[in-house]
């Protein structure tokens, strides 16, 4: 299973191209894939879905805030998440808004 359809993938939320494993406490590859990946289960989606209200589409880079919409990725099989790797030097790469 490749890690951008694993619990424990966390999105970094500026670099699209990599993310956090909860799991080996390291930064990690969407493509890439271990042993040790679960799979996020659609029950535990629609329930995050319920109590947050939205969702973000890892494959799409989109925010779902319909019902109909996170039923449409779930179909195609895209992976979603509300959990994001919390970035603490984001604010040093960011430009001012002067």
């Amino acid at each position: 299973m490749k890690c951008i359809n694993c619990s424990y993938y966390r999105q970094h939320p500026i670099y699209e191209f990599m993310g956090y494993c909860e799991k080996k406490g390291s930064a990690v590859f969407p493509e890439d894939s271990c042993r040790d990946a679960i799979s996020t289960v659609k029950e535990e989606t629609e329930k995050l879905f319920e109590n947050y209200g939205w969702a973000y589409c890892i494959e799409c880079g989109s925010v779902l805030f319909d019902r109909s919409e996170l039923d449409k990725h779930i179909s195609l099989g895209h992976s979603l998440t509300q959990k994001f790797l919390e970035d603490e030097v984001a604010t040093y790469e960011s430009p001012g808004g002067d």
